[in-house]
């Protein structure tokens, strides 16, 4: 099922440590992690098969969220230029 992330302060705040560890992508094919990046209400990282960040959002009500953007995406994403994303229901419960 469909389902809007909305950008917060939370992964805007991701979004920048992403760009202060490089943002070429070839630096982040190298190092490839699905769990770089976790806060309260999120977990991912860059995903070399992908070619993007895939990352979890657990939402208040404990529903998971899939969700992936690019290193471009992320840019726009910590400049406030994006304010939501369009993710999917994890299809477990």
């Amino acid at each position: 099922m469909e389902v809007e992330v909305l950008v917060d302060d939370e992964l805007r705040g991701i979004c920048r440590d992403i760009l202060s560890r490089g943002s070429e992508e070839a630096s982040w094919l190298a190092g490839s992690h699905s769990d770089t990046f976790q806060t309260e209400a999120f977990c991912g990282g860059f995903d070399a098969e992908e070619r993007a960040f895939c990352f979890s959002w657990y939402r208040p009500d404990g529903v998971e969220v899939w969700f992936e953007f690019s290193l471009e995406e992320a840019a726009a994403i910590a400049a406030a230029r994006v304010c939501r994303l369009i993710g999917e229901t994890a299809p477990f419960g």
